[in-house]
């Protein structure tokens, strides 16, 4: 997968431009990133996560899977 870079900024986030969002998602560090598909009543693209969230789920779960932020867990104990 190719490394594309999205810019950011860490900031209180009205909730008024959370409302006018094109895609919506947290991230955590268990669960990596979680796409949202409704905002109050509104559907964000087709009630399935957008491209950029995908992307970035995507690449998130490849990281893990290659070991990273990963504990083993001996399961034959």
């Amino acid at each position: 997968m190719p490394r594309v870079r999205h810019p950011f900024a860490v900031r209180k986030l009205p909730v008024a431009e959370l409302r006018e969002a094109d895609e919506i998602f947290l991230a955590t560090t268990a669960g990596g990133i979680m796409p949202a598909s409704r905002l109050d009543n509104r559907i964000l693209g087709n009630d399935r996560p957008g491209p950029l969230s995908s992307r970035l789920r995507e690449a998130f779960w490849a990281k893990r899977a290659k070991g990273w932020h990963a504990t083993p867990i001996d399961y034959a104990q």
